[in-house]
């Protein structure tokens, strides 16, 4: 049952540098209520019993519910309709600040600095068998490339030998699938054009529920959980079925690059540097992942803030210990404003400059840099 327990100050949980959590000893605040609905309201935690599965979900029931407190197909419900229990996936607490438990670390820390390395080191064990594949969103290498004055074609291939000194066996950049999921996007939008306008001339309904305007973007993992969590179906159908230049990356490197490599999909270890820690749990949600041979395998297996690279650079190049077990705090940005917030990411950030470059892989081997889109 949630109590008035404080979190611990034993030991923190260092999974990002943009977050830090003390070990919270299952510790929801009974002053909050959760998002998931039994009723259409939002659940009282102080008249519920709460039990912490290590599958990465927290159950929730209501004492004395009838059963018929369970709405049947509601989106963010899981587990037997005809009991008074839900599970929670840790992936539906993304938009909701309302309780925080040290089960969510389970999903957390898999998306760290120190599973990334640990991932690094297991490939570089394997024989050839396990290989790390990292992809760099635009807007972290620009961040970068400012910090350490640097142009951004200069920072990718400074970023791309940082990488592969590590032991990672491609560096891409994600300006390629952002241009594929724009495609995508208007492909999407003229489909439905079409169909609204032929069903306002008809006078027929449309072909689909989706088949309305306007188109609301999907590449915003935080925008779309408060839009599932709040508003349902009515926001929900104009919200674009189009993956974001992440996950459709995640598709190009477990599939393209993985035959490429001469390894099955299980075989790769995604990691994608991403200017926002939304990023993580849009990596860890349920509806990316992909069959590989009957095995179910994610798009993107960790994600890394900007912040969390620029301290990476900073470890490496021995300007300081990494931040696991407290830190300064960097945040996912490095901009201007965000720098003094952690002083080793800036440390990390300048000393980029300092990094032996190596050629590019990808859709940069042969030309500059690209635009943005996560």
């Amino acid at each position: 049952r949630p109590g008035p327990r404080g979190p611990s100050t034993s030991a923190m949980s260092g999974f990002s540098g943009a977050v830090k959590l003390g070990d919270l000893n299952d510790f929801i605040n009974p002053s909050q209520n959760c998002v998931v609905a039994l009723t259409g309201d939002k659940l009282d935690l102080s008249a519920v019993d709460v039990d912490f599965q290590e599958a990465g979900e927290v159950i929730l029931q209501r004492r004395g519910a009838p059963p018929s407190d369970l709405p049947p197909g509601a989106p963010t419900i899981y587990g037997d309709p005809s009991a008074p229990t839900v599970k929670v996936s840790l992936s539906d607490c993304l938009a909701c600040s309302g309780c925080v438990t040290s089960a969510e670390t389970v999903l957390l820390e898999a998306q760290s600095a120190d599973e990334f390395r640990a991932r690094v080191r297991a490939a570089a064990m394997s024989g050839g068998r396990m290989v790390v594949v990292v992809s760099v969103s635009p807007q972290s290498r620009a961040s970068l490339a400012r910090a350490a004055g640097l142009d951004a074609l200069d920072a990718a291939k400074r970023l791309t030998g940082f990488f592969k000194t590590m032991g990672v066996a491609r560096v891409l950049d994600t300006t390629a699938s952002r241009d594929l999921s724009l495609l995508e996007s208007c492909e999407e939008f003229v489909s439905r054009y079409r169909n609204a306008k032929h069903a306002a001339v008809t006078n027929t309904p449309p072909p689909s529920p989706a088949d309305v305007l306007p188109v609301l973007t999907s590449a915003c993992p935080g925008w779309v959980c408060y839009a599932e969590k709040t508003h349902g179906g009515a926001v929900l159908n104009h919200v674009s079925a189009v993956k974001s230049p992440q996950q459709v990356m995640g598709c190009i490197v477990k599939r393209k690059i993985a035959a490429e490599l001469g390894v099955p999909a299980s075989a790769v270890f995604h990691a994608t540097v991403m200017p926002c820690f939304d990023k993580k749990l849009e990596a860890s949600r349920e509806d990316f992942a992909m069959d590989d041979l009957g095995e179910n395998v994610r798009e993107v297996d960790c994600v890394l803030t900007t912040g969390e690279v620029a301290e990476m650079i900073a470890v490496a190049a021995g300007l300081g210990a990494p931040s696991s077990g407290g830190g300064d705090g960097a945040g996912a940005t490095l901009d201007s404003g965000e720098l003094g917030k952690g002083e080793l990411a800036a440390k990390g950030a300048a000393a980029l400059a300092l990094v032996n470059p190596a050629p590019l892989d990808g859709a940069l081997a042969g030309a500059g840099g690209g635009g943005g889109g996560g």
